[in-house]
């Protein structure tokens, strides 16, 4: 009779080959990573080191997207657009800059955004070498999330005014939606215009729809949203007289088209006068709360004379999808002095609490603010992220994959596009501001989108 076959003999066997395999695939492997132990591109000399291989692209979903305006000639003021893609959620690591249109163009204000199809886009300022006034909004979709390859840039509308914000959103439907200011070169006048896509590379576009051509400067200082109800919100400076009067208007777009809208709201009256005023709705930024409703920061300005100014950094909160109910201005921090290219930026936490970027001028570096209701009410005082004494300016922001404040500006003093990472949501440590790019770009409006 056969001797019965040991289950612990057969289990011991079966854990022994394992083991054995184990070892020959882990040494497998170590082998063919020695062999080609690449080292690293190095992002602030541009330069590789000696024998060294370049590592592929690593494509990865939560990893920031720059695009940005980039001085080739300080002189002259020839410019191009130029994109970033981080490899990791502090952007560390990031692939070489791609030029998405050359020097032979004036490109300026941009906006970037991440498509319905997870692909970044861009709109940007255009203005062709050897044209006067008819500048465009360029439009550009990427067919990779790097940005690698992109389908043909697409010119929208006519006539942007210079100094005109551009800004892009993705619809309830899709498709991006656009808004910019028109120049009084346009033949059809100057004002603020709404631009709907009906396809992701903004191939197929409706006509500029003018939402307010009341006065010369209206519309300049801009921004969009989508709301709740996934019908656009826009925020936009309204100035009605040579004195730069002016007042931070609402609108709410009755379709996805916005060739329908709600009657405007004032959201900042400010106040009228020849000498002393007080001018609401520079650089205004809007965004949807976890209530639902919008939400609005800005600068205004209480000009007394060329000697005596201060610029507010200010959040008002809309009470319904509508803004026919508001809170209270808030005053977050202010500034005296002559102020140029003051900047803010906001996004909200996943607890749905705003966090706000800005630079309100007078070398005081980039500023932080977290608030502590959805509202703003509540606030931790201001937070310098930057090097004090430097001249920064278009600061952008947003939450990272990890939950905390990434953010990118222009450190003029340097020359440098970079960024800094917070490492925690009240940003009182960030780690080391990384560069972006050093090797030009003297302006700098830049925007940051998470891909």
């Amino acid at each position: 009779m056969k001797e019965p076959i040991n289950k612990y003999y057969v289990i011991g066997g079966v854990v022994f080959s394992l083991a054995i395999l184990v070892v020959l695939i882990v040494f497998i492997v170590g082998s063919d990573q020695a062999q080609e132990s690449p080292l690293r591109f190095n992002h602030t000399t541009g330069n590789l080191p000696k024998n060294a291989t370049k590592i592929p692209p690593v494509i990865l979903p939560g990893n920031p997207i720059i695009s940005y305006q980039y001085v080739v000639n300080p002189t002259t003021y020839n410019r191009s657009l130029k994109f970033i893609y981080c490899q990791d959620g502090g952007c560390v690591n990031q692939n070489n800059p791609i030029t998405l249109e050359d020097a032979t163009t004036l490109s300026t204000k941009n906006s970037i955004a991440l498509g319905s199809d997870g692909f970044p886009v861009i709109a940007a300022y255009h203005l062709p070498s050897g044209t006067s006034f008819d500048a465009k909004v360029n439009f550009i979709h990427c067919t990779s999330p790097d940005c690698s390859t992109r389908d043909p840039n697409v010119a929208l509308g006519g006539y942007v005014a210079a100094s005109s914000n551009i800004e892009v959103a993705i619809g309830s439907d899709g498709f991006p939606a656009i808004i910019y200011s028109s120049s009084n070169a346009n033949p059809q006048g100057r004002g603020l215009r709404y631009i709907h896509c009906n396809s992701l590379d903004c191939s197929s576009f409706n006509p500029p729809v003018l939402l307010d051509g009341t006065y010369t400067f209206t519309g300049n200082e801009n921004s969009l949203a989508i709301g709740s109800d996934g019908l656009p919100v826009i925020v936009f400076q309204h100035a009605y007289d040579i004195y730069w009067n002016s007042t931070l208007d609402f609108i709410h777009c009755n379709n996805v088209n916005c060739s329908s809208t709600s009657p405007y709201k004032i959201l900042d009256a400010g106040g009228n006068g020849t000498s002393e005023k007080w001018v609401p709705g520079k650089n205004p930024h809007i965004s949807i709360g976890s209530d639902g409703f919008p939400i609005i920061n800005y600068h205004s300005e209480h000009y007394i004379n060329s000697n005596n100014r201060t610029n507010y950094l200010r959040t008002i909160h809309c009470n319904d999808i509508l803004c026919n109910s508001v809170g209270q201005i808030i005053d977050l921090d202010s500034e005296t002095g002559y102020l140029y290219e003051r900047t803010s930026s906001m996004d909200i936490r996943p607890n749905g609490f705003p966090v706000i970027s800005y630079a309100l001028g007078n070398d005081s570096g980039v500023k932080y603010i977290h608030c502590n209701s959805i509202d703003c009410s509540s606030f931790n005082p201001p937070v310098i992220v930057t090097p004090l004494g430097n001249s920064v300016m278009q600061s952008s922001i947003k939450i990272g994959l990890d939950g905390k404040p990434l953010m990118t500006y222009m450190d003029y003093t340097l020359g440098n596009l970079m960024m800094v990472h917070c490492k925690n949501v009240f940003c009182s440590s960030t780690d080391a501001p990384v560069i972006l790019d050093n090797s030009g770009s003297h302006w700098g409006y830049n925007s940051l989108a998470i891909s």
